[in-house]
């Protein structure tokens, strides 16, 4: 238990205890000077306003002493009140000791519950002065004045109310500092939900463009077909006057040619619904994108002090990410529009080649 000098009083828990010691006389009694310092032999058992032992006081802490003199010996307790728990309650402790006066000198030993065992002091006028020991292991002097147990109760209530004090301020702080907390995380989510908004409108930019590439595939692969069934065509054309037995075979590879265009179309139609997916996530991401950079703007009005580890994103990153993906949707409904056209030429002219080719088996039988 550590003791320290000062008038100062911080927090505590109430305690009241009358410990009442035996014999005659009064504390108040003893010598004003200190050549004639005594220390009364006996005293008795006093109500609660009456002197009947010594009590000090310093920053957090108080004590009260009580003892009867027998000779040179003394026997008696000692009442301990200290701030604890960062000043937000009070320990008490009453320990016994043994004691022996000789001259002013006083010596107390017992099994304190603070350190050391033995306390050392001096008489001085009506008072005691006992060297206590402090938290750098160096001792201060206390000095004991005459007092009354409601006397050293008053102690110990001022340190409860300090305690009691110190607990709102704490509990204060703690509030505070989870309001602070609340608004800093409520900027952290706003900031990772624009970041979110932001990459998914880049990786929907990033997939309509594969999208149109996909379908650009399938509209060459068409292209591929048609021109593979105009060159059967010409080879129905040619057996049709060389070789008649093999026009309607000829015919029949311009019609399969025709049959691997339509697949491809499958295909086309296929791969522009998985992209029309894409647009609508897409989308989806710019319209995120416009409530979440609101909710960052009014997040960081609430919490102007607070910036997060990876800084709060620029307006300019904001628009400019937002005017790319908006570009895209109508860039590549104006792709799948021109592809959709090609695509039906195509088809067209692959519906003509199988009309031809059918006409000249017709006309080889």
């Amino acid at each position: 238990m550590a003791w320290q000098r000062g008038n100062r009083l911080v927090l505590g828990l109430s305690i009241s205890v009358v410990l009442a010691a035996c014999g005659g006389g009064s504390a108040s009694t003893a010598g004003s000077s200190k050549s004639s310092a005594t220390i009364p032999t006996t005293t008795t058992l006093q109500v609660e306003n009456q002197v009947t032992g010594y009590a000090a006081t310093g920053n957090g802490w108080a004590m009260f002493l009580q003892f009867t003199k027998v000779g040179h010996q003394l026997d008696g307790t000692i009442q301990s009140a200290q701030l604890t728990s960062g000043g937000t309650s009070v320990s008490s402790n009453t320990d016994s000791f043994t004691g022996t006066v000789a001259g002013q000198n006083v010596t107390l030993s017992g099994g304190f519950s603070f350190d050391p065992n033995s306390i050392s002091g001096t008489i001085v006028g009506s008072s005691i002065d006992l060297d206590l020991p402090g938290q750098n292991g160096q001792l201060y002097p206390a000095q004991f004045q005459p007092s009354t147990v409601a006397k050293y109760d008053a102690y110990v209530a001022t340190l409860q109310e300090d305690a009691a004090t110190q607990t709102q301020i704490n509990n204060a702080q703690a509030a505070a500092a989870a309001a602070q907390q609340q608004l800093n995380n409520q900027v952290d989510a706003a900031v990772q939900a624009v970041n979110n908004d932001e990459s998914n409108i880049s990786s929907g930019v990033s997939s309509l463009q594969g999208d149109a590439s996909y379908l650009a595939e399938d509209v060459s692969a068409i292209q591929s077909d048609l021109n593979t069934a105009n060159q059967d065509l010409q080879q129905t054309r040619g057996d049709a006057t060389a070789n008649p037995s093999n026009t309607c075979l000829d015919a029949g590879n311009v019609q399969n040619d025709f049959r691997n265009e339509q697949n491809d179309q499958n295909n086309f139609n296929s791969d522009l619904s998985n992209a029309q997916n894409d647009v609508g996530n897409l989308q989806t991401a710019l319209s995120a994108l416009t409530n979440d950079w609101s909710g960052v703007v009014s997040a960081e009005r609430a919490d102007p002090s607070y910036m997060p580890v990876n800084g709060l994103p620029g307006q300019s990153d904001e628009v400019s990410i937002s005017q790319a993906g908006a570009a895209a949707i109508p860039q590549f409904k104006s792709s799948v529009s021109s592809d959709q056209q090609t695509i039906s030429n195509l088809l067209s002219q692959g519906q003509s080649d199988v009309s031809q080719a059918n006409q000249l088996c017709t006309q080889s039988g």
